[in-house]
């Protein structure tokens, strides 16, 4: 575990935990919410009945619990498990949509599939995994076996090329 240290190079111990009940924690969280919300200490203090002095320790215990339930928090374990539940859903949608027999479920299925694909992209963005997206995707084949939803799909492509809109990252 890494030291934490002040300008002057001396170590911060960090403060210890206030021991609070649970029924305290639970109007302290209340109180933070609605402080973060934008109601006053003095409004608060009307609110629940308690001097603005209570209200500002509740606040600052706020702020301790909160360092406290960072601290412990485990970010590794659960970006691990969030990539692997979008993963997991990807190729699970993706598996379904091959197996669909009407093209409204199949085309649920796969836009399930790019949904958790995109979230996936921007959690691995958010925390620095990736770095870099692909700028462009090429169609190069329709991906639709329908003859019919082939010949629309290519309709609405050719009529977005002629009307000289673009589609963000598709080229075709």
């Amino acid at each position: 575990m890494s030291k934490v240290l002040d300008l002057s190079g001396t170590p911060i111990t960090p403060e210890p935990p206030p021991m609070i009940s649970r029924r305290r924690r639970e109007r302290i969280q209340r109180v933070q919410d609605l402080w973060l919300s934008g109601m006053t200490t003095r409004e608060l203090s009307q609110l629940y009945g308690l001097s603005q002095r209570a209200i500002q320790k509740d606040l600052a215990d706020a702020r301790r619990l909160s360092r406290e339930t960072i601290q412990n928090w485990d970010s590794q374990g659960t970006l691990g498990r969030e990539i692997r539940f979008l993963e997991s859903t990807r190729r699970s949608a993706m598996r379904q949509s091959q197996f669909a027999a009407q093209e409204a479920v199949r085309l649920g299925y796969l836009r399930t599939a790019l949904d958790a694909a995109s979230r996936l992209v921007t959690l691995l963005q958010s925390v620095g995994l990736l770095t870099r997206v692909p700028e462009r995707i090429v169609v190069e084949e329709n991906p639709f076996s329908d003859p019919e939803i082939r010949r629309k799909f290519m309709g609405v492509l050719l009529e977005i090329r002629r009307s000289g809109e673009k589609i963000p990252g598709i080229d075709f």
